[in-house]
């Protein structure tokens, strides 16, 4: 049972992913120049390369991130990896989004423009290791 419901969960994430690639790799390819040769042969074989290109190349990112994560997983640092990239991802959206909550809450405190500006550069301060956003 436990073999089929990844069987499953793997055909739902192609056909989910079947939508990208018609979104982004079909244009791709239909700007292809096959249609300079008469010759259907060579039209044929054009396109074939192409796909086999693009699927290697998919082949080989997918294997070397799988070998990654799977390094991770033996050494035990994928859940700390795991909750340190979450956490630097959820401290990186407040701080771009730091100026419109300090706005709100100055404005439901009444804060004074004094009170505000040093919030602000506390702010600054704090979040300067995040570099210039």
């Amino acid at each position: 049972m436990e073999l089929a419901s990844i069987y499953l969960s793997a055909m739902v994430l192609g056909f989910l992913g079947s939508f990208h690639c018609a979104g982004m790799c079909g244009p791709i390819a239909l700007m292809l120049p096959t249609n300079q040769s008469t010759n259907k042969k060579i039209a044929l074989l054009g396109r074939l390369y192409y796909n086999i290109g693009r699927l290697s190349a998919y082949l080989i990112i997918g294997l070397l991130f799988g070998m990654l994560g799977v390094a991770f997983s033996i050494y035990g640092f994928q859940s700390y990896l795991s909750m340190i990239s979450g956490l630097i991802l959820l401290l990186f959206f407040l701080y771009l989004k730091a100026i419109h909550l300090i706005r709100a809450v100055s404005t439901l405190l009444n804060f004074s423009a004094d009170e505000e500006r040093l919030l602000r550069e506390t702010l600054d301060y704090k979040m300067s290791w995040f570099g210039k956003v």
